[in-house]
């Protein structure tokens, strides 16, 4: 199971300042949170799904409940009560070729060698050795969807799935989320912040 954290970054200074200060700037931040939870997982989504061909549906968390929802991709959740908290965190297994607009959908007849191509990125088709090298198409359960597989040395078995890469690893990896989807955090909070600042300002 792979999975990646994303988390708010550079308000340690601002966060701090707020621990100062009245009861309506700290409804403000409570308000923050509350916004960055439906907020910014569906831009995050959005660019996932504008580099992967996966829909953005897929990249965000249900929207009620415990803000954890699971797809056929993984699950997203979101985690924490505070600003400097708070966490979207990604998760699942690695993705097989068949869901990225796999061709061919099913084993060709006959004992004809041949490709496997996918296209993971946009706009950028991937393809698997032929099918002499050890890869080929199978049901992955009694007729069921075929995937490839690839045998581990000349005999028939042991036999591997292939595998992709996971959700989370679209969103970032062990050193965190990918520039971009942190870009993404830090100015949707940022936005927010301001404006409930703002308007806690007006009201004092």
């Amino acid at each position: 199971m792979a999975s990646v954290m994303v988390q708010v970054q550079g308000l340690e200074k601002t966060l701090q300042r707020i621990s100062k200060i009245d009861e309506k700037m700290k409804t403000a931040v409570e308000r923050t949170v509350n916004d960055v939870k439906t907020r910014v997982p569906p831009p995050i989504a959005k660019y996932v799904a504008s580099q992967y061909n996966v829909a953005g549906s897929e990249v965000k968390p249900q929207a009620h409940g415990n803000w954890k929802f699971k797809r056929s991709a993984g699950s997203v959740s979101v985690r924490g009560t505070t600003i400097d908290t708070l966490a979207l965190v990604y998760e699942g297994e690695r993705l097989s070729p068949a869901r990225f607009k796999m061709k061919p959908a099913n084993r060709p007849t006959g004992k004809t060698p041949y490709s496997i191509s996918f296209e993971l990125r946009k706009g950028h088709r991937a393809n698997l050795p032929a099918s002499g090298a050890g890869f080929f198409l199978a049901p992955n359960t009694a007729g069921g969807t075929h995937i490839p597989f690839q045998r581990r040395g000349k005999s028939r078995t042991p036999i591997d799935a292939v595998k992709t890469i996971s959700m989370p690893q679209m969103v970032g990896g062990k050193d965190g989320p990918k520039s971009e989807v942190q870009a993404i955090v830090n100015e949707t909070v940022k936005k927010r912040f301001d404006n409930h600042i703002k308007q806690a300002q007006r009201s004092v």
